[in-house]
């Protein structure tokens, strides 16, 4: 094994093995940063991309604050560098409800859940006869379980570790 093979050996220990590039990371020609707005005028998100009707279906599909978006500002950069930049320090200086990445108020702890096909309608459909949104719904079960287990030791001992995980915050 060379110097190099060593270098990159004690890399991978330290770290873990790289992870593949995101195709957008490879890019490097103009590239839009975007901010995400209710209808509040309240700053949701903020990111960058090189393809922005891509990165809305992405969002419509995986993104628990999409049907929250109001209004959206655009700005576009050279290079996915500049934006990379741009975006680290206005989620820094702006503090978007649910960006997690260098986000001073990123020490909460966020749960995405992606249900598809019936059960995504069956929560749909039961989130609107409450006359809630989805996640509001969603609080409510969890309150209600929650209220329901109280007493119970293994459910006591499960919360105590949810409580001490969303105590460390973190990335996810």
């Amino acid at each position: 094994m060379d110097q190099q093979d060593t270098t990159r050996a004690a890399a991978v220990a330290a770290t873990g093995p790289r992870r593949l590039a995101h195709a957008t990371e490879r890019f490097d020609g103009p590239t839009t940063l975007y901010r995400m707005y209710d209808q509040a005028d309240r700053l949701l998100y903020i990111g960058i991309t090189c393809n922005t009707s891509q990165r809305w279906d992405s969002h419509r599909a995986l993104s628990p604050w999409w049907p929250l978006v109001a209004r959206k500002e655009l700005t576009v950069y050279p290079d996915r560098r500049a934006a990379l930049v741009a975006e680290t320090a206005a989620i820094g200086a702006e503090a978007p409800s649910y960006n997690v990445s260098s986000n001073p108020r990123a020490g909460r702890r966020d749960v995405h859940l992606v249900l598809k096909g019936e059960r995504a309608k069956a929560l749909a459909d039961l989130a609107r006869a409450e006359h809630l949104s989805i996640s509001r719904f969603v609080m409510k079960l969890v309150d209600t379980a929650l209220a329901q287990a109280a007493g119970d030791p293994d459910m006591d001992e499960a919360l105590r570790r949810v409580r001490v995980t969303t105590q460390k915050g973190g990335r996810r």
